[in-house]
């Protein structure tokens, strides 16, 4: 029923990963990831250095462009975030 050893053991080989390609595998998905972080952080320090002496009030982020604004929601999720980030930034 099972067919010849030699063909069973070569199927779970298929089907089998070696660990150390696995690990591998994860320290890749790892060091992507920590890629993507790192340059999240650096758009965020940009615009927050690009406006920290621009922007000192709500009203000011409310006179920026439309495309500055679709920035800062792209890179901080919202406009309050970047704001409050930027008051932080300040002191």
């Amino acid at each position: 029923m099972l067919g010849n050893e030699n063909e069973l053991e070569s199927t779970l080989s298929i089907n089998h990963v070696p660990s150390n390609q696995l690990d591998i595998a994860t320290s890749v998905e790892a060091a992507q990831s920590n890629i993507t972080k790192v340059a999240e952080i650096n758009e965020e320090s940009l615009l927050i250095e690009k406006y920290l002496n621009i922007i000192k009030t709500r009203q000011d982020l409310l006179k920026l462009s439309t495309e500055d604004r679709a920035e800062i929601k792209r890179v901080f999720s919202s406009e309050f975030r970047f704001f409050s980030c930027l008051q932080k930034t300040e002191k």
